[in-house]
């Protein structure tokens, strides 16, 4: 057999035998998941179809801080407040400090005579992982100063021209979600910002948002752990959460205009316990906030 049959012959074998393997799955900071793996443990559950992550469910046992319009805020654990600060502040951080490894600053613009509304975000992933939202600016970001566009659809890895961060981000009916390492999500509306925390946070996370716990009446609770009695229109409680940058040497000022608030005796009361019983003691509902059970107090199931 003459050597260019021999060598046709082969690659007409080739062509039969040979499959071109193409994977697809996902990847999140730097772990990859095959087709049909999940991203579990976080606000949103994420399922890898074909190469793209997909949205399955949302966690019912996250909770979320809401911050709306001219300010009002909802806490993690629901109280309700309104707040006319027009500074920087620190609406949750995984502690007290100055500069915390995780957190959510935003900055306030007066509107409205004498309201503030929101201005700049700061979502801080990490030291070395800062995003910057815009208000009113919901297709794209700024990741530690360099824009990022955020595509109009599809779940991504946020990456810039240093490489992959760990952050996943998609539009989402003109909001932007960002979904952290950290399990902290960020979704930046027009006029709204909400802030996900999945219960390994509890009793971990102050600020504007309330110290998170499952437990309102410790909510107003200030960067130097002192609580205040829940009220409508805190004072104090949000002159401690702001930052260190602030937009002008007014807000750099501590205020002297601020009424006394009442405080509460101590600092943090004892955070009821996020507990999980058997269903047939308490039907089919899970007792969120409910004092440790006792085998004394249990209910007898048989």
């Amino acid at each position: 057999m003459k050597p260019s049959t021999l060598r046709l012959r082969l690659d007409e074998w080739k062509g039969r035998c040979c499959r071109t393997s193409v994977w697809e799955g996902c990847e999140f900071d730097g772990v990859m998941y095959p087709n049909g793996g999940r991203l579990a443990a976080h606000c949103v559950t994420l399922e890898c179809s074909r190469g793209q992550w997909v949205v399955k469910e949302y966690d019912d046992c996250c909770v979320h801080c809401s911050v709306y319009n001219d300010p009002h805020f909802t806490t993690f654990d629901g109280h309700y407040y309104d707040f006319h600060g027009s500074c920087n502040y620190s609406l949750a951080q995984t502690d007290t400090s100055l500069s915390p490894h995780t957190a959510v600053y935003s900055q306030f613009k007066p509107c409205f005579g004498h309201a503030s509304c929101l201005d700049t975000a700061t979502f801080r992933e990490n030291p070395h992982v800062i995003v910057t939202l815009e208000p009113g600016v919901v297709d794209s970001m700024r990741v530690n100063e360099e824009l990022y566009i955020v595509p109009a659809s599809g779940i991504h890895v946020v990456t810039t021209s240093s490489g992959p961060h760990p952050l996943l981000a998609w539009r989402d009916h003109g909001c932007l979600q960002i979904l952290g390492v950290s399990k902290i999500m960020v979704t930046h509306c027009s006029n709204i910002l909400e802030i996900w925390a999945f219960p390994t946070h509890a009793d971990s996370l102050d600020g504007l948002c309330g110290h998170f716990n499952y437990y309102v009446d410790d909510d107003l609770t200030s960067r130097d752990g002192q609580v205040t009695t829940l009220t409508q229109w805190p004072f104090a409680f949000p002159e401690s959460w702001k930052t260190p940058v602030q937009p002008n040497y007014t807000c750099r000022e501590k205020c002297t205009h601020c009424p006394a608030e009442t405080r509460t005796t101590g600092n943090h009361k004892i955070s009821p316990i996020r507990v999980l019983v058997p269903l047939e003691a308490v039907g089919s509902k899970t007792v969120i906030g409910a004092p440790v059970p006792t085998p004394e107090t249990l209910p007898s199931v048989h």
